[in-house]
């Protein structure tokens, strides 16, 4: 669950320095997701593969959202 704070904590930053704006939503989107996919792993142990079905899905996400 740390990784959970260690977002909490940047998101939390990002907007007390007025940075958030400044990173595009998709950043944001992927970085949430990935820190779900964790979260949800410390709590339910995931599959090796579900992980990586996750990052992988996260990652072609934000690419096709940045483009």
């Amino acid at each position: 669950m740390g990784g959970v704070a260690i977002v909490f904590g940047l998101a939390l930053t990002a907007l007390l320095v007025q940075f958030a704006g400044q990173v595009p939503p998709a950043f944001w989107t992927g970085l949430f997701l990935i820190a779900l996919t964790g979260a949800a792993d410390d709590l339910f142990d995931l599959q090796p593969t579900i992980k990586f079905a996750a990052q992988i899905v996260t990652a072609l996400l934000m690419i096709y959202w940045a483009v």
